[in-house]
């Protein structure tokens, strides 16, 4: 429903199409990541001057289910978004905003190259926020030697990793997981993967660990108990 919702928006809404039409310069933000239902999802968002309001606003404008990720597919998103569905033009657009993943910001076959295809003055701009996210892992990882509470952070999200990695690897063992969260009563919530450079993600796997704190532990105690020292060597 809420796909359907943005389509209508995207197709019927003329003032949002004037707006970023007549503006001077377009920017054009756009980043994909998994939804909920391991559904690889591509947003795009404008940010465009109001010569009314003499102001920048931005826009979330779409959200679309890529069934690849290579750098062609996700341009023909964008392309499809702006010439087709918006009818503009891309001599309007001035820069694109991603992260530093080759396949977005490729010099020769990316989709910041393909962008520049079309228009030769597009400008690339790393995302601020991956940038600065990269920047605090290195400072941290640099620095762990050096200050022990560092290293505890560090050794504390590596661990929330290897839980997942370890449970959610492996049908048997979160069968294991499952029984005992029905145990205990409680509802069973989904381990969660870490990400380097997703703050949400790792706020959703620290709580994921967290939240079934007890039934991680039977579950874990359970699988120490019947596990045979080559199979404990192959762990993952």
């Amino acid at each position: 429903m809420f796909l359907e919702l943005i389509q209508i928006l995207y197709k019927y809404d003329s003032v949002l199409k004037s707006h970023i039409d007549s503006g001077p310069k377009n920017v054009m933000y756009t980043n994909e990541s998994n939804d909920i239902g391991h559904h690889e999802q591509l947003s795009i968002v404008f940010r465009y001057f109001d010569t009314k309001t003499n102001r920048p606003i931005e826009k979330f404008i779409n959200l679309r289910r890529m069934l690849s990720v290579d750098s062609e597919s996700i341009f023909n998103a964008l392309n499809d978004v702006i010439t087709c569905q918006f009818m503009l033009n891309w001599k309007n657009v001035v820069a694109v905003c991603f992260d530093g993943a080759a396949t977005m910001v490729g010099n020769i076959n990316g989709v910041q190259a393909k962008c520049k295809n079309k228009n030769k003055n597009i400008l690339h701009v790393h995302c601020y926020k991956h940038c600065l996210n990269l920047t605090l892992l290195d400072a941290v990882c640099v620095n762990a030697k050096y200050s022990e509470v560092n290293k505890c952070v560090i050794d504390f999200l590596v661990t929330v990793k290897f839980i997942y990695s370890f449970i959610e690897g492996s049908p048997i063992r979160h069968a294991v997981f499952e029984r005992f969260a029905k145990l205990d009563g409680a509802k069973v919530q989904t381990l969660k993967s870490m990400s380097q450079t997703r703050w949400a993600c790792r706020a959703d796997a620290v709580n994921a660990v967290k939240n079934n704190y007890k039934t991680l532990l039977s579950t874990l105690e359970e699988i120490n108990s019947k596990c045979l020292v080559p199979e404990a060597r192959a762990m993952p």
